[in-house]
């Protein structure tokens, strides 16, 4: 990899690197051998290319403290990320890509400038930047796709591609697991979350009555207005199964309309009980 990144670095910034700083794992120093200091691939091109290696001591991950801190701001990345998607495990090297991908696009503390403007020479654009693991709906390419055929693949956002605008999708039920296409729709807001935060629970007349007990139910009277009147006594006992009323009497001992009836009788009965009461008054 590193034999990669050289020449790059050379062709993009037209500089040349002097000194690589690593700790003494296999991978970069090797092991020592009974002859002593027995130099790996990496340490041979480094010679060859005349490159300084600087190497820490057993034990002393402090002294590489850049490379260690870095390690550590992605790792707390990628713990989050893969907290929230609720994706499988072995995704992490997606998430560590595109956690790097976006500090590399951020103004950066140490230098207070963006990592890419000094790359690249420009702003970058961050307009294209996507939840990681949202759901997604993408549509891959696909010349064989018939007309009846579904025309997107539900999927989750895993980053973005080295070398193509576009983006990258897991697709647990299809046969593609992993797809790179620029035409996709993102569900970034999680509607369940959403509908439990705005939830409010109010406690009404209807669920008091339903708490006291499951054979109680609540019954709504018509609003009859009387004048000259007095009510005696109402009961009102109401079951699942059944429902009696005893009527209201009056001082004349005239019934009141059962709930049932029209506009009508009410009318009826009222102008009857106004003309019993002018009958009273002039007696």
């Amino acid at each position: 990899m590193f034999k990669i990144y050289k020449p790059e670095v050379e062709n993009q910034l037209n500089l040349k690197i002097k000194v690589v700083r690593s700790d003494r794992g296999g991978e970069y120093y090797r092991r020592f051998d009974e002859t002593g200091r027995n130099p790996g691939a990496f340490a041979k091109f480094l010679q060859q290319e005349g490159i300084i290696a600087q190497y820490t001591n057993p034990g002393t991950p402090q002294q590489n403290g850049i490379s260690e801190r870095r390690n550590r701001t992605l790792k707390d990345m990628i713990r989050s990320m893969m907290s929230c998607a609720n994706l499988p495990i072995f995704l992490w090297g997606e998430a560590l890509k595109t956690a790097n991908y976006v500090l590399n696009r951020v103004p950066t503390k140490s230098i207070n400038q963006i990592p890419y403007e000094i790359w690249n020479g420009r702003k970058p654009s961050l307009k294209h930047l996507r939840t990681w693991g949202c759901k997604a709906e993408a549509k891959p390419y696909n010349p064989a796709e018939k007309k009846l055929d579904p025309k997107t693949i539900s999927c989750h956002f895993i980053g973005y591609p080295e070398r193509t605008k576009g983006y990258r999708f897991y697709c647990p039920h299809h046969t593609l697991r992993f797809i790179e296409t620029s035409r996709a729709v993102f569900i970034e807001t999680n509607e369940e979350k959403i509908a439990e935060e705005n939830f409010s629970f109010e406690e009404t007349t209807a669920d008091l009555l339903t708490a006291q007990g499951p054979a109680e139910e609540a019954v709504r009277l018509p609003q009859i207005n009387l004048d000259n009147s007095q009510l005696d006594q109402i009961e009102i006992t109401v079951t699942n199964q059944t429902e009696t009323a005893e009527p209201m009497q009056m001082d004349n001992d005239q019934p009141l309309p059962a709930e049932n009836q029209d506009s009508s009788n009410r009318r009826r009965y009222r102008n009857t009980a106004e003309l019993r009461t002018e009958k009273i008054t002039q007696n």
